[in-house]
C-alpha cells in the first residue's frame, strides 16, 4: 500500500481489500520490483474476465477467441526517482518470463495517456490500442485500453550495449570541452 501511495494519485490507487483480494485470486499474478532490499515498484493482475474487460470481450472478436492466452495487468507501478525506460522495460521484460512461464501469450492494460505512458508502450511494444476511456474510472484521465502480443517485447538490452552508450557519452562531453 506504501507504494500505491506514493505512486498513484488518490483517485487512481486501489484499496487495501483490492490487494488482498488479489492475494486469494487463483489466477492472479505479480511482481515487487526490489533496489536491493526496498520495494520501488510492483505489477499484479490477472485473467482476463468480465470484471476487468467487459467492453473488450464485448466488442473485440480476437478478445474473444483468445480469452484463454491473455491476462490483464491491473496495476503496474514504479516509484517516481526509480522511473525510467530501463526500469519499465526490466519489469515488462520479467512479467513477458512469467507470463509465457503460465500459458499467456498476450496481456491487455489500461494505460495512462498522461505523460505518453501509452504512446511509449505502443512505440515500444507495437502494441494495438483497443479503444480510448477518457475519463477512467472517474478520474479525470484519459487511458488508453492496449492489447500486447508477447511476442513482440523486445529482450533487454545486452551488457554491450550499456557499454557503447556510455562511450557514447563520454564522447559528447570530452566534444564540448
Amino acid at each position: 500500500m506504501e507504494l500505491e501511495k506514493a505512486c498513484f494519485p488518490m483517485l487512481m490507487q486501489e484499496e487495501q481489500s483490492d490487494f488482498e483480494e488479489f492475494l486469494d485470486d487463483e489466477f492472479g499474478s505479480g511482481m515487487i520490483l526490489y533496489d536491493d532490499r526496498t520495494p520501488i515498484g510492483y505489477i499484479t493482475g490477472r485473467h482476463i474476465c468480465e470484471e476487468n474487460s467487459a467492453r473488450a470481450l464485448k466488442e473485440n472478436e480476437f478478445i474473444r477467441e483468445h480469452q484463454d492466452e491473455i491476462f490483464y495487468i491491473s496495476s503496474l507501478a514504479i516509484l517516481k526517482e526509480h522511473r525510467s525506460i530501463k526500469t519499465l522495460e526490466f519489469l515488462l521484460h520479467e512479467t513477458n518470463t512469467l507470463l509465457k512461464s503460465i500459458g499467456y501469450n498476450y496481456f491487455v492494460a489500461y494505460v495512462r495517456k498522461r505523460h505518453g505512458l501509452s504512446r511509449l508502450l505502443a512505440h515500444r511494444t507495437s502494441c494495438e490500442i483497443l479503444h480510448t476511456t477518457e475519463n477512467w474510472e472517474e478520474t479525470g484521465e484519459p487511458f488508453d485500453y492496449c492489447l500486447v502480443n508477447l511476442n513482440s517485447l523486445p529482450s533487454l538490452p545486452l551488457a554491450a550495449d550499456y557499454f557503447f552508450h556510455y562511450l557514447r557519452m563520454i564522447r559528447r562531453k570530452l566534444k564540448r570541452i
